[in-house]
């Protein structure tokens, strides 16, 4: 399933947008939310909006601050 939309936290200014929007350029659009708590509820709040008009799909980043044991991937989504 492809990404149109990539949110991360932190604001325009931050190094987080900068990179992702460089690296992903041409491929999905990227979006600062502000903190992360914010992600959650804005990602839950866009695919709700989606499923009554957009085709796209979104998802949000999340980085090892956001639990407080990090584990390694096991590559499933």
């Amino acid at each position: 399933m492809p990404v149109n939309i990539l949110v991360c936290e932190g604001n325009s200014k931050s190094p987080d947008i900068h990179l992702l929007a460089r690296v992903l350029a041409g491929q999905c659009q990227v979006i600062p939310v502000g903190s992360k708590h914010t992600i959650s509820k804005y990602v839950l709040a866009r695919r709700q909006e989606q499923n009554r008009n957009v085709t796209a799909t979104i998802y949000g980043l999340m980085d090892r601050d956001f639990v407080p044991i990090w584990n390694t991937p096991t590559d499933q989504p």
